[in-house]
């Protein structure tokens, strides 16, 4: 294979790889926009005097927003909190 045409399909390769991760980033970041449970997260940021901004990431992270996922060891809710063991941290 000669040597331009080497050169030409690896540049083809880091490009297709970087456009791929641009549009997965620009569908990450979309999901963070999800507006559905902005008001009971400010509400409770304010009630408890914390970040919103850090609580909407811990609920990104742990449900994506979707207040009816449950975990695989009994997690609910949007910040997937075990109920057990949140009554027993907060006694």
């Amino acid at each position: 294979m000669p040597v331009r045409v080497r050169r030409l399909t690896i540049f083809l390769l880091i490009l297709f790889i970087l456009l791929l991760g641009g549009f997965i980033a620009c569908y990450r970041y979309e999901n963070w926009l999800d507006h559905s449970q902005d008001a009971p997260i400010l509400t409770a940021a304010k009630h408890y005097h914390m970040n919103a901004a850090l609580v909407k990431a811990v609920v990104w992270r742990e449900s994506h927003f979707h207040p009816e996922v449950h975990g695989s060891r009994g997690e609910i809710g949007l910040m997937q909190i075990i109920p057990t063991a949140a009554a027993a941290d907060w006694a």
